[in-house]
């Protein structure tokens, strides 16, 4: 989450890809792999997975740390970037795992940002929910266990994402 008086702007898409070309770096050099991404004006959701011996924290600790100082050298301003540490969860299971894509693609439509999850452009929901290309993603394993053939898969889950009206804590 950003200190308040900073924000992303969507005006500003610079930022944004920014922060996904950063992200995908620091993933990628971390042994990780971006399941989904959702970044609004004022804070991110990610699913992330580590591997080979690697960590969140440390991923989330690189990203952080360039991100902070690239924003404040563009921004010409210092000080703390972020209001507080991420947060991470445990995702033990599909259910969870599905709840916790739809709790984010849902997100800025959540916030009134967008009358239509496909109307925000900075998060995975296209990549889920129509099979759109999308190089910094990985499609996550409880999304794929949907169904073996895409077409279905994608279908079932744009359908249970318009369904949806929970929100989890993700």
């Amino acid at each position: 989450k950003l200190v308040q008086k900073t924000k992303l702007s969507n005006a500003e898409r610079e930022d944004f890809e920014e922060f996904l070309r950063l992200l995908h770096f620091y993933c990628k050099e971390n042994g990780a792999r971006l399941y989904n991404y959702d970044i609004l004006n004022t804070h991110a959701h990610l699913m992330i997975s580590t591997h080979d011996g690697f960590s969140v924290d440390k991923v989330m600790h690189d990203f952080c740390s360039q991100y902070a100082k690239q924003s404040n050298i563009r921004k010409k301003r210092s000080g703390h970037f972020w209001s507080h540490r991420y947060r991470s969860y445990v995702i033990h299971n599909d259910l969870y795992g599905i709840a916790c894509l739809r709790y984010q693609h849902r997100n800025a439509l959540s916030a009134g940002m967008v009358q239509t999850p496909e109307e925000w452009p900075w998060s995975g929901y296209r990549f889920y929910a129509y099979g759109e290309q999308n190089d910094y993603l990985t499609p996550h394993p409880s999304y794929l266990g949907l169904s073996e053939m895409d077409d279905k898969r994608i279908l079932f889950y744009r359908r249970r994402l318009a369904g949806f009206r929970g929100e989890p804590l993700c």
